[in-house]
């Protein structure tokens, strides 16, 4: 199976605004605004950090028991819950992705 590597968006197409819950982001290109959740915004600064699969994103989420830090669910939620929201911001073009 194919593993599928994730890429923000470069960063200078955006204008942020950040609260202590989530954030607002301008898309430049597109004249759209999104309205982030905290996960999102986490996984937009993890991706600028770097591509990585959503194995590696889960791996940086988690505590060393391998629960997800909301203390709700195991790995595999927490990587479920990380490629849903990948899905959603591909779609709203904020990350890329392609097959390794």
């Amino acid at each position: 199976m194919e593993k599928i590597i994730w890429r923000a968006m470069p960063r200078e197409l955006f204008l942020w605004r950040d609260w202590d819950d989530g954030s607002a982001i301008y898309n430049q290109q597109s004249g759209r605004t999104h309205i982030l959740n905290l996960t999102a915004r986490i996984i937009l600064d993890e991706l600028d950090a770097g591509p990585a699969t959503v194995s590696e994103l889960a791996a940086r989420f988690s505590l060393p028991d391998g629960s997800s830090p909301d203390g709700e669910g195991g790995p595999l939620d927490l990587e479920a819950t990380l490629a849903d929201t990948l899905t959603v911001l591909k779609k709203e073009g904020l990350v890329s992705s392609c097959h390794a």
